[in-house]
This record gives structure tokens, sequence and C-alpha cells, in this order.
């Protein structure tokens, strides 16, 4: 880390500290800049930026999991150890611990977002995938919700632990 002080034109003495990250090519960038004098200060950058998003999807059975993510959904399997099995999609670790007893939550706890939402429903409904159905909710023959206004649209379905997982499209 360096740390370094400058004296703007106002005669505010504002103390940098930077630190440089050369992980996967990343440029260095400033962690921290404060102001000695006054009550103007830059924050931090978020703490999680830019490393990579892990996602978690509890599971049963790892083996019915993998046959489903990978060749179901098309993730990339990458290990599987006691604890838990890995996938990946695109630059995003999916880690499915390995549990006895879970009880699947009601919403949405993993999703993609397509490019062809109609075209994806169906190659999914052609791999055996269902569709869900909500009362509540207006859907077309494919089972794709249309966001009021036209903004979006989004399909709902199940893993076998009955995660719902879900596509969806901007209009």
């Amino acid at each position: 880390a360096a740390i370094g002080a400058t004296r703007s034109a106002t005669g505010i003495r504002k103390i940098v500290a930077t630190k440089r990250h050369v992980e996967d090519g990343e440029p260095p960038h400033t962690d921290v800049s404060i102001f000695a004098h006054g009550f103007q200060h830059a924050a931090p950058p978020p703490a999680v930026a830019p490393p990579r998003l892990m996602a978690f999807v509890p599971i049963t059975d790892a083996a019915r999991a993998r046959a489903f993510y990978e060749g179901v959904l098309g993730l990339e399997f990458v290990s599987e150890d006691w604890f838990a099995l890995a996938m990946r999609a695109g630059a995003t670790t999916v880690r499915m611990p390995k549990m006895t007893d879970y009880t699947p939550v009601p919403h949405t706890i993993l999703g993609w977002e397509v490019a062809d939402i109609e075209a994806s429903v169906r190659d999914l409904a052609a791999k055996g995938v269902t569709f869900l159905r909500y009362d509540s909710m207006e859907q077309d023959e494919l089972g794709i919700w249309h966001v009021p206004g036209g903004t979006g649209k989004v399909a709902w379905f199940n893993d076998p632990d009955g995660n719902n997982l879900s596509l969806s499209s901007s209009s």
C-alpha cells in the first residue's frame, strides 16, 4: 500500500491510500480517499467488487442434481466433495451444498437472463422441464409471464429438489 497527501487549491489536505491489485489483469485502484479537513470524503469501492459472483443452491441428491444441472440446463461440472457439488454457469460458480433435510423456499433462488425466452422455454420443455403456473399471474401458453408495461418476461420452473428457478428476458 502507498500513502500520499495532496493539497487542493482551497488548502484542503487530501490523504489518499492506495493498494494495487493485479489479479486477473485488473488495473490498480484507489481503496480509500479521505479529506483530512472538512466533511467531504469519497467512499471506498464495494468490498465485493470486482471478484466473481458465487451462487448457492441446496440439494439432497448430488447425482440427481448433477444430471439436471449439467444434462438439462447445460452447466459445466467443476467438482464434488463430501460437502457440495460445484457447477459453473459462465463465470459464475454454483455451489450446491448437500443437505439431508431441506425444504425449498417459495421464491426464485437462481435465474438466467436469456436473449430469447420463448426458444429457451421450448428447449427446456423438450428436455422434460415443466414450467410453473401461478393463479395470480396471467401467463401465456408457454407459461411465460409478461411484466406489466412490457419491460420483461419471466418463466419459472423447479429443479429436482423443488428449488424455484427462472428464465427472464428484457423486452
